[in-house]
């Protein structure tokens, strides 16, 4: 094997896919709560189809910030700055994981409050 990490190995260390992954669930926990109240505040329907098209032109610049950036305890640091073997990638993808879960199952109440309400 090479000494050079392949492309989808690197996302993976950087938390480039999970990062994605939450950024598509939170759009689409929200775009979910703006369609169940835009009635409610008399809202004209293309609020929400605005707010998935604004959410899909920043969704690549989220992925860039993901992957330039990396949290640290001390703050947002360039992954550049910070060596290999000093990465906390792995406890930030766990913090990533929980955040993930934790708006998919806002998702998931939203869906079902529309469903059954």
């Amino acid at each position: 094997m090479s000494a050079k990490p392949s492309f989808l190995a690197e996302l993976q260390r950087r938390n480039v896919l999970r990062a994605g992954v939450l950024y598509i669930g939170a759009v689409w926990a929200l775009a979910q709560g703006i369609a169940q109240l835009a009635p409610v505040f008399s809202a004209p329907e293309w609020v929400t189809k605005w707010f998935v098209i604004a959410a899909a032109i920043g969704f690549p610049f989220w992925l860039a910030f993901a992957w330039f950036y990396e949290f640290t305890p001390q703050g947002l640091k360039r992954e550049s700055e910070i060596p290999p073997d000093d990465s906390i990638a792995r406890s930030t993808g766990r913090k990533l994981g929980k955040w993930i879960i934790a708006v998919l199952a806002v998702a998931v109440v939203l869906l079902l409050t529309n469903t059954f309400v």
